[in-house]
């Protein structure tokens, strides 16, 4: 594979497509694998990246990378990063292959919250795919069959579960996405397509591959972030990038501004400070 990291400064059109300029980050750049699968900017103005190989942190000049250590119970849990989420008093939350992650910026080392049997509150698996913050100090993980919510000042944790929640057991689904938007929903990524959760109903909605759908079939949703507008999402997938509108239901593909369609996979999408999106993938985007 090659480079994984792209900023794109976002533009807006009116046409089917939306033009986007590419820039490009590669692993000689100081990445610590050549497969991202999350990126995230925090309050601070760190870039967070997360890779098959180790958590790595960008201060705009050079990366920082944070591995398991076998021996090191202070070390994050798992070298797999799946997801990245900054919480209550700027704690970041990382979710790996195995287990939970809170960061300590303080003394650098993680805290890890894991299943435990005889704990109910715990996490009922530990192979974290999906993390987004929720309202009030909580924050969403998505496991291989559930979706759970998290308090992040007790650590207690509550469950749902779904038909649509499950992920297969393959290599290739390591990132769910999760995001919750201004109304209260949460939105995830699936096998199957792009899935809306009501947490005051339970009622779960999806879009895609389905009779009827604009969105390619079948197709698997690997990453999602806010629109321009609270009634758009940015839509990351195996085939390119699209643009989702929650009023028709419809997805539009993304060009480069050469006029080529993104279609290569797109795993992890962030807009910065700056307006810009920060997209990883296979390929880069170009």
């Amino acid at each position: 594979m090659a480079l994984l990291l792209a900023m794109l400064p976002v533009l807006i059109l009116h046409g089917q497509e939306i033009e986007v300029n590419a820039g490009l980050y590669s692993i000689r750049h100081g990445l610590s694998a050549s497969c991202v699968n999350v990126v995230f900017q925090d309050s601070i103005g760190f870039l967070w990246i997360g890779t098959s190989e180790g958590l790595n942190k960008f201060d705009g000049y050079r990366f920082t990378t944070f591995r398991n250590l076998p021996f090191d119970t202070l070390s994050i849990s798992d070298n797999q990063i799946s997801s990245i989420c900054e919480g209550p008093h700027g704690n970041l939350w990382i979710g790996t292959g195995n287990g939970l992650n809170r960061y300590d910026r303080k003394s650098g080392t993680f805290i890890r919250y894991l299943h435990s049997e005889s704990d109910p509150s715990s996490l009922r698996e530990d192979r974290v795919v999906g993390m987004a913050k929720g309202p009030g100090g909580s924050i969403w993980i998505k496991t291989r069959s559930y979706l759970e919510k998290l308090d992040a000042g007790t650590g207690k944790i509550r469950h749902f579960r779904h038909s649509a929640f499950r992920v297969p057991d393959t290599a290739r689904m390591l990132h769910v996405p999760v995001y919750q938007d201004e109304t209260g929903k949460v939105w995830f990524g699936a096998p199957r397509g792009l899935f809306r959760l009501d947490t005051l109903t339970g009622e779960i909605k999806g879009y895609g591959n389905t009779p009827g759908s604009r969105f390619p079939s079948p197709l698997r949703v690997t990453s999602i972030s806010p629109g321009k507008s609270s009634n758009e999402l940015w839509i990351g997938s195996e085939r390119g990038l699209y643009r989702f509108s929650g009023i028709t239901g419809t997805f539009t593909p993304v060009s480069t501004g050469e006029g080529r369609d993104v279609s290569s996979g797109v795993y992890a999408l962030a807009i910065d400070r700056q307006n810009s999106m920060l997209a990883g993938g296979d390929h880069g985007l170009v």
